[in-house]
């Protein structure tokens, strides 16, 4: 098993990891655990995933997670979760998606700004009140996911992100940014 390089346990109903559970599977590039039942993440659950690249723990009812450091994870999936803060070490990522999480508000930065890889962020449908649009454009984003939410769009909202090329927005507001900011796409989807 030290050269597999996916392992996808989804749909498993599994509740709890042992911490050395992956420590001899130093080849896996990509692992889904998706829809368990992982309330509780700690980060020596991931020892020995030295090269892992895309994580995906979308439904797995987390509500809290401590990653620790991965030096070549470029994609995480927290999508579907209960987490309410989020903000880890992780500037490799170039795929962030905590999609349909009772975030509320966006005052701090998700990921270390230096260094930082961030393209793809998608915060949808997360009850979200309030962004500070100030700490994302210190990402290179290029694709951002931000329908679903309960705050408004101002006319400098999307000033000053030098990548950002395409974002989800509600249905009713994409008209109106489309015209604001041309150089950037608006729609419901990404």
């Amino acid at each position: 098993m030290l050269n597999l390089k996916t392992l996808i346990l989804s749909n498993n109903l599994i509740s709890k990891l042992e911490s050395d559970v992956f420590k001899d599977l130093i080849s896996l590039t990509y692992l889904s655990l998706k829809n368990n039942n992982l309330s509780l993440i700690e980060p020596d659950y991931f020892d020995g995933l030295i090269n892992l690249v895309k994580l995906d723990l979308n439904g797995c009812n987390i509500n809290k997670i401590n990653l620790g450091s991965f030096e070549n994870l470029k994609i995480l999936d927290l999508g579907n979760n209960k987490i309410t803060f989020f903000s880890q070490n992780l500037s490799s990522l170039t795929e962030l998606y905590l999609t349909n999480n009772p975030l509320r508000n966006l005052t701090y930065p998700m990921v270390n700004f230096k260094n930082s890889n961030l393209e793809t962020l998608g915060i949808s449908e997360c009850q979200l009140k309030f962004v500070d649009f100030d700490i994302l454009r210190n990402y290179p984003l290029r694709f951002l996911g931000i329908a679903g939410n309960s705050f408004d769009f101002n006319n400098e909202t999307f000033i000053g992100f030098k990548y950002l090329k395409k974002v989800k927005v509600n249905l009713n507001d994409a008209d109106r940014l489309n015209l604001m900011f041309p150089n950037i796409i608006f729609n419901n989807t990404i």
